[in-house]
């Protein structure tokens, strides 16, 4: 992943990171954020989904200053842009994404970059 792609990425993080912390900070003093009613899920996360998300955020910050953002810490492979424009905290390539969900949900594949054949 090229540099510009980083800082982008970078960029995006740090900007949901502020908007998290003033949704924590609305939630804690019981006020809507940017003209929201409170607890509005649509616009609003809970205290956990808040905490959740800023720890993601700051574990993407952290690759991003180590140089492993991109890459799956599973396989090694780089993670594609569109799945980082979908989701910029992810840590796995899309096949080891859909192996790890196969797994929680009881219906492990072989694996994860493997492809089916059709029929």
């Amino acid at each position: 992943m090229d540099e510009s792609h980083k800082n982008r990425f970078k960029s995006l993080l740090r900007e949901e990171r502020q908007s998290l912390w003033s949704q924590r900070d609305a939630l804690f003093d019981g006020k809507s954020h940017e003209g929201t009613e409170p607890g509005d899920v649509s616009a609003e996360y809970s205290e956990d989904e808040i905490f959740d998300r800023l720890q993601s955020i700051q574990f993407a910050l952290g690759r991003i200053a180590a140089g492993t953002y991109g890459t799956c810490a599973k396989c090694g492979r780089e993670i594609s842009v569109e799945r980082l424009e979908a989701q910029p905290t992810a840590c796995l390539c899309l096949g080891c994404q859909l192996a790890k969900e196969a797994i929680d949900s009881g219906h492990s594949h072989s694996s994860p970059h493997r492809i089916a054949p059709l029929s």
